[in-house]
């Protein structure tokens, strides 16, 4: 106990200080026991730092925790196989991926009987499948005047798995023999 007077430590439920002699009020009631000011303060003061101290912690690591749990979540649903398709990763659009990882290649002009069958090679250099891309070619004359236009599906329903090359042709009328050379791009909707 500690002397409401002199502050001092007395012996638990003192009557009257050893040092001062001051009485001591409500040491010891013989059913209860009862704490004196200086004993509360000693009690109360590191309850209450204890307690902000967990508030604080609570306040600032289970957020932290959760968004890293989240982020971790939302990495393990991106880390999908090459055989595998995860849509809720794949945040771009299919033209924007389209536009910035398929390649065309290879882009020849042939003629026969009235036809020009332009060809080439379409490749996926992302990190995702594709199918239903769609190429457009602008055949142009010797001029590089464009004469016709046409498309096709350079990859189809079945997936473009990244890294995969896929052949494209297109047959485009061409009874002149106009068309000598095209160019030839991915077609965006």
């Amino acid at each position: 106990m500690i002397c409401p007077k002199c502050g001092n430590s007395i012996v638990d439920n003192s009557a009257f200080c050893s040092f001062c002699g001051a009485q001591i009020e409500n040491s010891y009631n013989g059913s209860q026991n009862t704490i004196s000011k200086g004993n509360k303060r000693r009690i109360v003061l590191p309850i209450g730092i204890a307690a902000v101290v967990l508030i604080l912690i609570c306040a600032f690591l289970i957020p932290k925790i959760a968004s890293s749990n989240s982020r971790n979540s939302s990495n393990n649903n991106q880390k999908t196989s090459k055989n595998s398709y995860d849509s809720s990763s794949y945040e771009m659009s299919h033209s924007t991926y389209c536009m910035l990882y398929m390649d065309v290649s290879n882009v020849k002009v042939e003629h026969k009987s009235g036809y020009c069958y332009v060809s080439g090679t379409i490749t996926n250099n992302g990190s995702y499948r594709v199918k239903y891309v769609k190429v457009k070619a602008s055949c142009k004359d010797a001029d590089g005047k464009v004469v016709n236009t046409d498309w096709t599906y350079a990859v189809g329903s079945s997936w473009l798995e990244p890294g995969e090359s896929n052949q494209f042709e297109m047959m485009i009328k061409d009874s002149g023999y106009l068309i000598k050379k095209a160019t030839v791009r991915i077609q965006y909707d």
